[in-house]
Parts: C-alpha cells; sequence; structure tokens
C-alpha cells in the first residue's frame, strides 16, 4: 500500500530513494548535495541571464515553465518529502515552477554579492595603489628636499674653506711684503755703516 500526503502533493505515489536526475525540493543537506540538485543548480546558470533580462512575472514563469519541462523529458523529477512518512511524492507544476524561481532569485542574490564584493575589492585595491603612489611622491620630495639642503649645505661650506684660504694666502702676502721692507731697510743700513756686508736674504718671494 502506497502513503498518500495530500498535504505535500496531489500524487499519492511514494518514492524510498530518488533518482540521480530528481529534483529534491527542501533545504535539508540530503536536498543540497542531491546530484539532481547539482546538476540543477548547474543547468540553471546557464539560464539566469535570460531570467534577469525578463521584464515581466510573465516572461519569468515562461523561462521558469521550460526549465521544468527540460528536466521531466530528462527523466528528471520535482520531489517533496513528506516529514510524517520520510518518503518522497512529485510536486505539481506550480510547486515546480516555484522551485524553479526560488532557485533563480537565489543565484541572482549570489551573483549580486559577488559583483559588490568584486567591486569593494576593486575599490580598496584602488585606494591602496593611490596611497602608495602618494606615499611614493611625499618620499621622492623628501629626497629631493633633503638632496637640496644637503647640495646647500656642501656649497656653503665650500665658500667657507674658500674663504678661509683667501685670508690667510692675504696675511701671508702681507707678512711677506712686510718682510722685505725691513731686509730693504737693513741692506741700505748695511751699505752705510759697515765695510762688510752681512749676508741677509728673504724667505719669501
Amino acid at each position: 500500500m502506497t502513503d498518500c500526503s495530500p498535504t505535500i502533493t496531489t500524487s499519492c505515489i511514494a518514492i524510498t530513494v530518488p533518482k540521480e536526475f530528481d529534483i529534491l525540493i527542501g533545504r535539508g543537506r540530503s536536498a543540497i548535495h542531491h546530484n539532481g540538485n547539482r546538476r540543477f543548480r548547474i543547468f540553471l546558470q546557464r539560464y539566469l541571464p535570460r531570467y534577469v533580462s525578463a521584464k515581466s512575472t510573465t516572461d519569468r514563469d515562461q523561462v521558469a515553465n521550460f526549465i521544468v519541462s527540460v528536466i521531466h523529458e530528462a527523466g528528471g523529477r520535482f520531489l517533496k518529502q513528506d516529514p510524517k512518512t520520510q518518503k518522497w511524492h512529485p510536486v505539481d507544476a506550480a510547486m515546480s515552477r516555484q522551485k524553479v524561481r526560488s532557485s533563480f532569485d537565489e543565484l541572482m542574490v549570489l551573483q549580486e554579492r559577488d559583483r559588490r564584493t568584486a567591486t569593494t575589492a576593486s575599490v580598496n585595491a584602488t585606494r591602496a595603489t593611490s596611497a602608495s603612489s602618494l606615499s611614493l611622491r611625499a618620499s621622492s620630495s623628501s629626497l629631493r628636499a633633503s638632496s637640496s639642503s644637503s647640495s646647500s649645505s656642501l656649497r656653503a661650506s665650500q665658500n667657507r674653506v674658500q674663504q678661509r684660504l683667501r685670508r690667510q694666502s692675504e696675511r701671508r702676502r702681507l707678512i711677506c711684503a712686510q718682510l722685505r721692507l725691513v731686509v730693504a731697510h737693513f741692506r741700505r743700513v748695511e751699505r752705510l755703516n759697515a765695510p762688510s756686508r752681512v749676508r741677509t736674504g728673504c724667505f719669501l718671494q
């Protein structure tokens, strides 16, 4: 004797083990990991653009009806489990269409989430690149300022050294000139007062 669950479906067919191409309606692990449901999700990905581009509820129902017909032609069924008997029962066309539409809507939510994640990642990458560029320009400006400061300091140091050398050279010229005057004076005195000349000289030119 077969179990009939009118609250689940109008069909009295009870199924213990779903087939490989059946679509299980539910949120449990058995439904999520069933091979038929995995194939179903991959199949919906191909027709998601058509579903998204549909402008009205009627248009989206037409896309959903097309998916249901393809599943049936492939030998698959839309099944829902009776929580009391744990048996699976085929559902009607309306519930099958609702399953397709809800699955499409879930894919749209996931697609939008992925798009936002990608956009956020792109914005963060752009901000990181901009911050890196600003840091690089700041480092370059600091390096140029440091280089300019070092060059100015070096030029100032060179000017101080040159000025000190000029002062030292000027003092040497003055001292030498004074020595020449002294030597010339002593030579005049020697010529006037001494019969023999005292040998003197200036070691500076």
